[in-house]
């Protein structure tokens, strides 16, 4: 078991990531990760795909 000492993301709380967007297939269909360009936003402004700020929230 991992136990992080970072606070959860929530709704109003502007993050940074980096990712790579796959589908079920295991084919990718976006790539931060390797460009090295994480991408910011604040959870629940809409600035992001809605799924991608959801499973977000709660993430440490």
């Amino acid at each position: 078991m991992i136990i992080c000492n970072f606070p959860s993301s929530y709704c109003g709380d502007k993050i940074k990531i980096n990712y790579i967007g796959t589908l079920e297939n295991g084919k990718v269909f976006h790539k931060i990760f390797k460009e090295k360009r994480p991408i910011s936003f604040i959870i629940g402004d809409r600035q992001a795909i809605e799924g991608l700020a959801l499973g977000i929230i709660g993430m440490k």
